[in-house]
């Protein structure tokens, strides 16, 4: 995609976006998010002249191709907050007046409006102007103020991101939420859209929502033979906390239901970039010694959803470890995961980095069947042991009967065996 640039010469608040004589690229400074960052492009971007002002005052901007000159404002009507370009009115989550900056960013052949209204140091709200065959139209409005309750919140997002790893930025808007984010970061990126540089409309597309390890991931030994446990898992200490989905039907948590015959449906409306699921591992105690997966099954409700190819699994402190599977997998049927070592690890997300797309769709969602964690307790002799440890004195004894518990197994049988 063509080079998206800007920078800013004076905007009245621009300390409280990030500093535009040491950022190349004004837009970085809209991650927005108190703690939200950006990474400008390494080589110096054009300067595009750039206004700002407070309040009601109007400031220009430059877009559309030719780039044409317009002016944006701000209008309080009883107690409404209205954003203005020309004759083009947009509506926004406010009733009062704070201060308007405006810049000009080239994108394409031509440029588009990005306008924040914010008080100093404050994520505020942003929107995008642009102007096609049919006019001006505010492409995008978004509140980047946290809503809801603690650990429940959610705030519209703009980020700059090179998502085609052309070497050039490109605007990107979207989602952010607390219940959903990858393991080890601070918020993730969610329904991402990008502004297509040749209609200035805004399109869904696949963006990854990893960042560079710090280390390189560890591979997970791929088989369709299990390692030793018989499906399913005995512990069922595996339970989703948040994902992207596009079905409210297709609920994440069918996905650790135990059932082959239902199905997770990833949010994407594309065959590969980033869908994700968060889960969490209630068995600190039981480290994780294998993972299954299994393909949604090949029913009419299934049949034109892509399944999984390439995938990602992310711990608490951001360790990863990446699978790939190397023949289509046959619906229904488990795939088995395993590491050098178990995990210790509470928080866990799965990625889908890649798929195999059905004839014919070629950006079907990706499909999941069920995930499935297994401990020591699934290996050989594991509940004899755990029973054992049960019948022992000390702290230890009341947790390994807790676990007894949980277990998805009668259990009667080896106590009766092996009580003094």
């Amino acid at each position: 995609m063509p080079s998206a640039r800007a920078t800013c010469s004076t905007p009245l608040h621009c300390s409280a976006l990030i500093s535009c004589r040491t950022s190349p690229l004004w837009l970085a400074g809209l991650l927005f998010t108190a703690s939200a960052t950006a990474q400008a492009p390494e080589a110096p971007a054009k300067v595009t002249p750039a206004t700002a002002a407070a309040s009601n005052a109007a400031v220009e901007v430059r877009v559309g191709t030719p780039p044409l000159p317009i002016n944006v404002s701000l209008d309080l009507r009883r107690g409404q907050v209205f954003l203005r370009a020309g004759k083009l009115e947009q509506a926004l989550p406010l009733t009062a007046l704070w201060p308007l900056s405006a810049q000009s960013v080239a994108i394409g052949h031509g440029s588009v409006g990005v306008i924040h209204v914010a008080q100093p140091g404050q994520p505020g709200v942003a929107a995008l102007l642009t102007r096609g065959a049919a006019g001006l139209k505010f492409v995008w409005t978004g509140d980047l103020r946290w809503r809801g309750d603690p650990s429940e919140r959610v705030a519209d997002a703009i980020e700059t991101v090179d998502r085609d790893a052309d070497g050039a930025p490109d605007i990107v808007v979207g989602t952010y939420d607390e219940r959903v984010r990858v393991c080890g970061q601070e918020h993730t990126l969610l329904g991402a859209r990008a502004l297509d540089p040749h209609d200035f409309q805004l399109k869904a597309v696949p963006v990854s929502v990893l960042s560079k390890p710090a280390v390189p991931p560890e591979s997970l030994a791929t088989a369709a033979q299990s390692p030793g446990p018989k499906a399913p898992a005995l512990l069922r200490a595996l339970r989703v906390t948040g994902a992207a989905s596009a079905d409210p039907a297709a609920a994440a948590s069918l996905l650790t239901d135990g059932r082959l015959d239902t199905a997770w449906v990833a949010g994407s409306e594309h065959a590969s970039g980033g869908e994700l699921v968060v889960l969490r591992w209630g068995a600190s105690s039981q480290p994780i010694r294998a993972f299954s997966i299994a393909a949604a099954a090949s029913d009419a409700a299934h049949a034109a959803l892509a399944r999984p190819k390439k995938l990602t699994l992310v711990g608490d402190r951001g360790e990863r470890w990446t699978a790939t599977l190397d023949a289509d997998p046959t619906p229904g049927q488990r795939v088995w995961l395993t590491p050098k070592e178990p995990l210790h690890t509470a928080c866990l997300t799965l990625v889908v980095d890649e798929v195999y797309a059905p004839p014919g769709h070629p950006n079907a969602p990706v499909a999941l069947a069920e995930l499935e964690a297994y401990t020591d307790l699934d290996f050989a002799g594991g509940v004899d042991r755990l029973v054992a440890a049960a019948l022992q004195d000390g702290p230890a004894a009341g947790d390994a009967a807790d676990l007894l518990t949980q277990l998805d197994v009668d259990v009667s049988g080896a106590l009766v065996a092996a009580w003094p």
